[in-house]
């Protein structure tokens, strides 16, 4: 499934949404208002999601991070 893919794949979904309603519009504020978005829950993900995640799921985590990649591409 999307999980096989990315770790955030609602997120990814959100964005794309926030992203294509902007161009849609044609909206430069709709825009900006989508780009912080995007670095918000880029620093959510960073420093408050993924360190919870580990706590709780310990190894079984830390090994599907490093197989499966936080947004979209190839992993590392």
């Amino acid at each position: 499934g999307p999980f096989a893919l990315t770790r955030n794949p609602l997120y990814i979904a959100s964005i794309g949404m926030f992203v294509g309603s902007a161009l849609v519009l044609g909206s430069p504020c709709a825009m900006a208002l989508a780009l912080a978005s995007i670095a918000g829950w880029h620093g959510l993900i960073i420093f408050i999601e993924e360190p919870a995640l580990s706590h709780r799921f310990g190894n079984d985590y830390q090994q599907y991070a490093r197989q499966v990649p936080r947004w979209i591409g190839r992993h590392h």
